[in-house]
C-alpha cells in the first residue's frame, strides 16, 4: 500500500515519516530515514521520496503544498490522480508527464495539519484543510473518494504552550474544529519522536489508530480504476493516431 504524505511547509511531514518509522521497528533510537530540519524560511523537501516500512507499505514524502491556490491546487490533484516516482518536483508535478498517466495512484493520504500552525493562523489554516479535503473527497475529477486520515502534529508543543487552564479541552475543541474543516471524524494528535525521545502512552495509540483507521478506509476504494480508464484512453488515441498515420501515408503513396 502507498501512502502519500501531502501537507504545508513546516507541519512536520517529513518528522512524522520517521515517527512511524520509528514506531514501526519499536526502537526510538532509529536514524532519521527522511531529511527534517527546524522550521525556517527555507523549505526542507524538494522532491518526492518514498520509505518502504515492508513490502506492503510505503509511506511517500512530498513538497510542501503551501496554499491551495490554483496552481498548487493542480499540484495537488496530480499528486492523487497517478504515479509519480522518486526525484519528481513540485514544478513537475502540475505539468504532469505521459508516463505517470500509466502509473497507479497512491491507496490512501495522511494530511499534516500542525496543532501550532492551526493555533497561530486559525482562518488560513481552516480555509487549507477544507479545500484540501474538497480535493480528497472528489479527486481524479470527481470520481474517486480518495481514503485519508489528519495527523495533527505538534501536540506537546501545543499543550506546553497553551495559556488555557485546561489544556488538553483546548485541544480537543481544536481537533474538533479540524474535524469539522476536513469533514471527516479521522484526525489523530501526535508528537513526532525524534532520535531519543521518551515514549508516551497516549502518542502511541494515536499513532497505532491512525494507520490502522488509514488501512481500513484503503481496502474498499480503488483509486487506480481511473488510472485503468485513462490508460485504455491513452491506448484508444494511440491506435487512433497510428490508423491516421497508416491512412495518409497511403494517400500520399496513391500520389
Amino acid at each position: 500500500m502507498n501512502v502519500v504524505i501531502v501537507g504545508g511547509q513546516h507541519h512536520g511531514k517529513s518528522s512524522f515519516i520517521n515517527h512511524v518509522h520509528r514506531c514501526w521497528k519499536n526502537n526510538l533510537m532509529a536514524n532519521d530515514e527522511m531529511e527534517s530540519a527546524p522550521a525556517g524560511m527555507a523549505e526542507n523537501t524538494q522532491e518526492i521520496s518514498a520509505l518502504d516500512l515492508d513490502e506492503k507499505l510505503s509511506l511517500i514524502d512530498t513538497p510542501a503544498i503551501p496554499n491551495m491556490g490554483s496552481e498548487m491546487a493542480d499540484a495537488f490533484r496530480s499528486l492523487l490522480n497517478a504515479g509519480h516516482s522518486s526525484g519528481t518536483r513540485r514544478r513537475q508535478l502540475a505539468q504532469g508527464t505521459f508516463m505517470s498517466n500509466f502509473r497507479k495512484p497512491p491507496h490512501a493520504a495522511i494530511v499534516v495539519m500542525s496543532l501550532c500552525h492551526w493555533r497561530d493562523q486559525h482562518e488560513e489554516m481552516q480555509g487549507y484543510l477544507s479545500a484540501m479535503a474538497k480535493e480528497l473527497k472528489n479527486a481524479s475529477g470527481g470520481r474517486v473518494t480518495f481514503p485519508f486520515v489528519v495527523t495533527a502534529t505538534h501536540r506537546d508543543e501545543f499543550l506546553r504552550d497553551s495559556k488555557a487552564s485546561r489544556p488538553h479541552e483546548e485541544l480537543n475543541k481544536v481537533l474538533d474544529a479540524m474535524k469539522r474543516a476536513a469533514n471527516t471524524a479521522h484526525v489523530f494528535a501526535v508528537s513526532n519522536y525524534h532520535k531519543d525521545s521518551s515514549a508516551s502512552a497516549a502518542v502511541n495509540k494515536q499513532t497505532f489508530d491512525l494507520l490502522s483507521q488509514l488501512v481500513t478506509l484503503a481496502i474498499r476504494p480503488d483509486t487506480g480504476v481511473v488510472v485503468a480508464q485513462s490508460q485504455n484512453q491513452y491506448l484508444a488515441a494511440a491506435c487512433a493516431g497510428v490508423i491516421v498515420l497508416a491512412a495518409l501515408c497511403a494517400c500520399k503513396w496513391r500520389l
